[in-house]
């Protein structure tokens, strides 16, 4: 939503103008999210080999 007019005091009808947006399929949105689960194990792994084994319980998620 990109603008939202309505009157302040009464619930009365709204008016929504909408910008510009991008469509995604399911199979975009997945692969990104995986993207983004390896980037954080990736960053796990590096602050845990950095830390030492005894701090593991730390970074634990």
């Amino acid at each position: 939503m990109h603008a939202q007019r309505k009157p302040i005091k009464r619930a009365g009808r709204k008016e929504v103008e909408l910008g510009d947006f991008t469509e995604f399929t399911e199979d975009e949105i997945m692969a990104t999210f995986r993207m983004l689960q390896n980037r954080i194990k990736e960053i796990y792994v590096t602050k845990v080999a950095s830390h030492g084994v005894e701090s593991l319980a730390l970074f634990y998620f």
